[in-house]
């Protein structure tokens, strides 16, 4: 209790110093000036409108006057909210990191303060501890010292990359179980919040050495980096009575850089998003087959299972980057860890085609808690009406969802009458946040194509949530990947997203329709015409 009620007088100390820093921050002031420029830029450059107002609404950092798009930003004000939001940044084999990657992360790390992150570094020691427990008759000192050297290092790039940022090796923030010796698993607990809660309010960024007391033996122990990730987040999220502390993004920086995925190029090219609920077990499973090294395969699933463990405890809109110290250090707008705190989205699409030239290897995975995918898939066509009676699927949050992302009334028994029997799939992601319905459609030969024939996304799931991706991803890599034909009005905003993932598209005479198609093996060279007569001869479902 007494913890508590120092962490909650740190944190009231916290909110009079930001209405302090409020009012300070609304003059004419050169880090005002500084920060604001830094923002409009890379929301120009990176994001859209919606994901703007997204990221202006969340982080510290907001703008309170003016038009973040406009040419002129002397109008616009940026002031302080009273929380902090964390990224936990945790950095592995520093020694293999090259000096100008090294400063390069250091301003990084400012880069994502002055747009009102709180970073909060956590070293990796991971060689210093396996030596240490392999027993090679150093002392205990020389590792500390070893990890204190590291924590220096990132904390003078830090410092270097702005004559206003602070960085702060923190040491002894973390105590060991009694039973840490005897048990498989460390218990770690932070005694004193204020330890980092006092740089965090002031803008000084922790750099922490994974060094934990062990009352009991009166001994500090060596732990792992995963671990005080860990910890520290369950912590930090659950002090928060009296000021808001939410850890909004969990961010690894590793040599071996994000998972690595054998559809996108095997080691080197990483999968860009990953949906832990739906594709876990899938990618662990990928990981054993031989195309990386055992050596290199620990690592990755090490940095999955923690991920995974951490983003557990944290809200769905909590994410996790995994790259590289080269992908880290890019001053660009194109930085995965500025952009993502932006967009809340991977730099590239995840349901974009992997097998063309658009399509970019990346070394960074994006990984979030996400969502259960639920499908339903039939030859012969399946009945809604029986499946909703099942239990298997909710028309009626299906009917809600479908007129919440058209912004229109559905005829639900027109349309039931219409695709009933004949559906081909259907895909539900999480609590109906997006959902898609595919119907067989016949040629005059008699052959059955699948028409995309409902894609909807509930419109507070739009944007950076990944909903529309994880979706479609599912749609033509794994129910329909041969074939999918679909139809879009021809001023619908979201058409250049299905030009991107379409094979091919093509104007139908005479209409207010684009048609699309993707699939390895569609037949758009012989049976055009049977594309254009199934998009042309689909009859509306919703009211007029």
């Amino acid at each position: 209790m007494s913890m508590l009620r120092g962490a909650r007088g740190i944190v009231r100390q916290a909110s009079t110093r930001c209405r302090v820093a409020r009012r300070w921050f609304t003059d004419d002031s050169k880090k005002h000036a500084d920060n604001r420029d830094l923002i409009l830029s890379v929301l120009r450059s990176t994001a859209t409108k919606r994901e703007a107002r997204q990221y202006i609404s969340r982080y510290t950092p907001r703008v309170t006057s003016g038009n973040v798009f406009e040419r002129d930003p002397a109008d616009i004000s940026i002031v302080p909210e009273d929380a902090l939001r964390i990224a936990l940044i945790k950095v592995r084999d520093i020694k293999s990191i090259e000096p100008d990657e090294i400063k390069g992360i250091g301003k990084t790390i400012s880069r994502l303060s002055r747009l009102g992150v709180s970073p909060i570094v956590v070293i990796d020691a991971g060689k210093e501890r396996n030596d240490f427990l392999q027993l090679d008759n150093k002392p205990f000192r020389h590792y500390q010292k070893a990890i204190t050297w590291k924590a220096n290092l990132l904390a003078h790039a830090i410092e270097s990359a702005s004559d206003k940022m602070r960085a702060r090796p923190i040491e002894s923030l973390l105590e060991v179980s009694p039973t840490a010796f005897s048990s498989a698993n460390t218990e770690l607990k932070m005694p004193v919040p204020e330890m980092i809660l006092s740089p965090l309010t002031r803008g000084i960024v922790p750099v922490v050495v994974p060094l934990a007391f062990h009352p009991p033996s009166g001994e500090e122990m060596l732990v792992r980096a995963d671990d005080v990730v860990y910890y520290l987040t369950n912590d930090l999220y659950s002090v928060h009575d009296d000021f808001a502390i939410t850890v909004e993004k969990v961010i690894y920086i590793d040599p071996l850089g994000g998972i690595p995925s054998v559809e996108r190029g095997g080691s080197g090219a990483s999968h860009v998003f990953v949906n832990l609920d739906q594709e876990l077990a899938d990618i662990t499973a990928e990981l054993h087959i031989p195309f990386v090294s055992p050596k290199t395969r620990e690592i990755h699933l090490d940095n999955l299972r923690a991920m995974h463990k951490t983003l557990s405890i944290l809200p769905l809109s909590a994410t996790g980057l995994i790259t590289t110290p080269r992908v880290a250090a890019l001053s660009s707008a194109k930085n995965p860890l500025i952009y993502n705190v932006l967009t809340d989205r991977p730099v590239v699409s995840p349901s974009l085609p992997v097998d063309t030239r658009k399509t970019p290897v990346l070394e960074t995975t994006v990984v979030r808690k996400g969502m259960p995918v639920t499908t339903l898939k039939s030859q012969t066509g399946l009945d809604l009406v029986k499946e909703s009676k099942l239990g298997r699927i909710d028309l009626t949050m299906i009917q809600e969802l479908i007129e919440d992302s058209f912004g229109r009334q559905i005829d639900m028994d027109h349309y039931l009458e219409r695709i009933n029997s004949k559906v081909a799939g259907v895909i539900i992601a999480g609590g109906y946040q997006g959902a898609a319905i595919v119907t067989w459609e016949q040629t005059p030969d008699g052959r059955k194509v699948p028409y995309l024939d409902k894609f909807a996304v509930r419109r507070s799931s739009q944007g950076g949530s990944g909903v529309a991706d994880i979706v479609f991803k599912s749609l033509v890599m794994q129910m329909f990947p041969n074939e999918l034909l679909w139809r879009s009005r021809v001023t619908n905003p979201v058409n250049k997203w299905y030009f991107e993932r379409s094979k091919g598209t093509i104007k139908i005479p005479d209409s207010h329709w684009v048609m699309f198609w993707t699939g390895d093996s569609t037949r758009e060279q012989t049976e055009l015409k049977d594309y254009l007569d199934i998009c042309s001869d689909i009859p509306s479902s919703f009211k007029s």
